[in-house]
């Protein structure tokens, strides 16, 4: 029993002289290293310093690092004074642009309630359209249409009358009349006494514009007159008075005939029913050409008596 205890004691010293061993090898090992690593760092610095130029002095060297230092604090102070100027100018123009967007807000805003309070309190000027009656519409389109006639019936009956007086001044210039002459002359001027006697802008020029269409038949074609009347006729005009005289019912007839179809679209199914001649109307003068349309003018009164 003594033998194995003492042969354990043994065993535990070695085991801690092992222990000791390795420790010291291994402190060795690093201080080893440490030194190498040294002895390599002194080496580089000495070949550094080697290779700097030996005329700059310690205090030298101190001065470059203290300009290096100076100018690099110099080129930050330049860098933040320029980042701070253009800070402060874009700060100072959205600040404006900031302003002014607040004051347009505001400004859109006091006009937006300024126009809802005049709204409020304007009463609604605007009233819904009432469709008129058949019978209404039917008396817009006859009113209508007789002002036109109307007024096409002054120009008719007036601008004729004012060439016949000047046919007349004409005629009497003449120093040598035939019978002939003589005789148109006598009925000319019974012609103008007749028309005379009608008031142009107040009376009712039915019968004034039946004497003119019975004196155009005649000088349009003056192929039986004297030739004093022939060439007193192209003196006077005669032809353009009459040709403006058919510019002036082209254009009525395309008013009356836009009135007339507008009127007919208004009408209802069964409105097309009641009217039924008058839409057959309607579709015959919009394909007759312009004299046969002036002609239907007579036709077309027919519905409004």
């Amino acid at each position: 029993m003594e033998m194995l205890l003492k042969t354990h004691s043994q065993r535990k010293k070695h085991l801690r002289l092992a222990e000791i061993i390795a420790t010291m090898v291994e402190f060795w090992g690093i201080f080893v290293v440490f030194s190498a690593c040294a002895a390599i760092q002194l080496t580089e610095s000495r070949i550094q310093h080697a290779y700097r130029p030996t005329s700059l002095s310690a205090s030298d060297e101190l001065s470059d690092i203290s300009n290096s230092i100076s100018d690099s604090s110099k080129d930050d102070s330049a860098s933040s004074s320029l980042l701070q100027g253009n800070m402060f100018v874009d700060t100072s123009v959205a600040s404006s642009d900031s302003a002014q967007e607040t004051q347009r807000v505001e400004h859109s805003t006091v006009a937006e309630s300024t126009e809802s309070s005049v709204e409020s309190t304007t009463p609604s000027t605007t009233t819904p359209k009432i469709r008129l009656s058949l019978s209404e519409r039917r008396e817009e389109l006859s009113v209508f249409t007789d002002n036109l006639m109307t007024e096409y019936s002054k120009h008719y009956v007036g601008k004729t009358r004012d060439v016949i007086k000047k046919i007349i001044v004409e005629l009497e210039t003449s120093t040598e009349k035939s019978d002939d002459l003589e005789e148109r002359l006598i009925a000319i001027k019974a012609t103008l006494k007749e028309l005379d006697a009608f008031d142009i802008e107040s009376d009712d020029l039915d019968d004034a514009s039946d004497i003119v269409h019975e004196l155009n038949d005649v000088l349009d074609e003056p192929v039986n007159e004297p030739p004093e009347m022939v060439a007193a006729l192209k003196k006077v005009g005669w032809l353009d008075m009459r040709h403006k005289l058919y510019d002036e019912t082209v254009a009525i007839l395309d008013k009356f005939g836009k009135a007339f179809n507008q009127f007919v679209a208004t009408l209802s199914p069964w409105e097309r029913l009641t009217e039924a001649g008058l839409v057959e109307l309607s579709k015959r003068f919009n394909k007759d050409k312009t004299v046969d349309q002036w002609d239907l003018f007579d036709e077309f009164w027919t519905y409004f008596q």
